[in-house]
């Protein structure tokens, strides 16, 4: 750009800024439109990459035969889906460390458009070592998992507690950097553990909602449903804590059949008048049946 300077400073100005006029070269109308193209191809393959969808089941279109496989290949921010199929033993069992994930069973298949129906069953029995059928494991703070649509069974006692969910958060981790987890018609049944037969969570958000049921499960400590340290729990949207018509409630050997909180707080939520949460029918032989 040559720039000629005179005393009027208004006549410097527009100068220079007619030769700045003349020194651009204005994109033609084609190489607009093929840059507007690249910026919005480049936005979706982003978006794409960060909210990938991934698909569990037997069948060979699905990418995945296992839950566990599904998470190790997820990236925080995917959606994995699981046909409503029966997984037993080893192939039930799955741990999310550090990922925040959507995981909702029920699939009718992993075909593209395929629609939900029904559970799919997590059952931990036959697995080669006692444990948890699902862990959730946050180290680092401010993790999110959310399940839906699923039956978890046959969990067994392992050091950690939990037999059918191990929810750990940060250890000493504020409000803000809890692990966030939502159960959505989510049932867990027959899981047995020292703390926790059903759940043990500590330093966490839980909201179980949407006719979830935690029933049958055994502690041989405390906690026969749940066992809450340090955490947040919400009850609602008919949601059960124990006998369910015929089926029988959560036991434990020493305090809170039904749920043991320690440093935590339980709310039943009915508020929108039409709902209720329910802990009924828990049996313990020491406090709080």
């Amino acid at each position: 750009m040559l720039v000629k300077f005179v005393e009027d400073p208004k006549q410097k100005l527009i100068h220079i800024q007619s030769q700045c006029r003349r020194s651009i070269k204005r994109p033609t109308r084609a190489a607009a439109y093929t840059g507007m193209v690249v910026f919005l191809y480049s936005l979706m393959s982003s978006s794409i990459a960060s909210a990938a969808i991934i698909t569990v089941g037997t069948n060979k279109i699905c990418d995945h035969s296992t839950i566990q496989a599904a998470v190790t290949a997820a990236f925080s921010g995917d959606t994995i889906r699981v046909t409503n199929e029966y997984f037993l033993a080893d192939d039930a069992v799955f741990n999310v460390i550090g990922k925040s994930l959507t995981i909702r069973g029920g699939r009718v298949s992993c075909e593209a458009f395929s629609s939900y129906s029904g559970k799919t069953t997590l059952d931990g029995t036959g697995m080669g070592e006692a444990d948890s059928v699902i862990e959730l494991v946050d180290s680092a703070g401010a993790m999110s998992v959310s399940l839906r649509d699923f039956i978890i069974r046959g969990g067994k006692k392992d050091a950690d507690g939990g037999g059918g969910i191990e929810i750990s958060g940060k250890p000493s981790a504020s409000i803000a950097e809890r692990m966030d987890v939502t159960l959505d018609a989510v049932n867990i049944f027959s899981n047995t553990s020292g703390n926790g037969g059903g759940i043990h969570v500590t330093n966490a958000i839980v909201m179980i909602s949407n006719e979830s049921l935690i029933r049958s499960n055994h502690a041989d400590v405390d906690g026969g449903g749940i066992y809450c340290e340090n955490s947040d729990i919400t009850l609602l949207q008919d949601s059960v804590i124990g006998e369910s018509g015929n089926l029988s409630g959560n036991g434990a050997v020493m305090s809170g059949g039904g749920v043991l909180l320690d440093n935590c707080s339980l709310t039943l939520d009915a508020n929108d008048g039409v709902t209720g949460a329910y802990i009924t029918g828990n049996e313990a032989t020491g406090d709080g049946g």
